[in-house]
């Protein structure tokens, strides 16, 4: 049965790596509902979390291929109950609508002669209510990828541990002999 995965990738940060995870979704024929790249807190090494409804087997098969590339260090991935996530979403107005979005509660970001724009963060179903009752005050709406925290005590240990031994190797390389 098909449910909803999160899926975590730790890379060293190199140029075309996106294109090359994004062929292996594409060459299997499954869509990525939710792409967000963004540096760890490790230094050189990104964060792919991506979001597709599929089957556990298949996704524990893509998840397994996406292992095996080059820079990419290792892949994890999570049913939508077993982290925390949220999505953002910007909304713009004309100014003269300003005071009907800020009874909605979302944040104020900015206001320019001709209209403002505020955000959000929530979850995939909260969002698309709000932006439902919004609709008739809006002049765009940029919905972004999904952010997710798992446990991340775990992550951080393992990226700790990648960064040593890559200084580790680094200093071995650099000794006189």
């Amino acid at each position: 049965m098909k449910k909803g995965f999160t899926i975590i990738i730790l890379a060293e940060d190199r140029t075309g790596l996106l294109v090359r995870v994004a062929g292996i979704f594409s060459r299997r024929r499954i869509v990525i509902e939710s792409l967000d790249v963004a540096p760890s807190e490790a230094a050189g090494i990104c964060r792919f979390t991506i979001t597709v409804t599929e089957t556990e087997e298949v996704t524990r098969k893509l998840v397994q291929q996406i292992d095996k590339q080059v820079d990419i260090l290792k892949t994890f991935f999570y049913a939508d109950e077993e982290v925390v996530w949220q999505e953002q979403v910007l909304y713009s107005t004309k100014t003269n609508s300003i005071n009907e979005i800020l009874k909605s509660g979302v944040r104020y970001v900015a206001t320019y002669e001709e209209y403002a724009v505020f955000e959000t963060t929530g979850t995939a179903s909260s969002i698309n209510t709000l932006t439902g009752m919004l609709r008739p005050y809006l002049t765009a709406v940029v919905k972004g990828g999904r952010i997710s925290m798992t446990n991340y005590s775990f992550l951080h240990k393992e990226l700790r541990e990648m960064e040593e031994k890559e200084t580790e190797e680094m200093d071995a390389d650099n000794v006189i002999v």
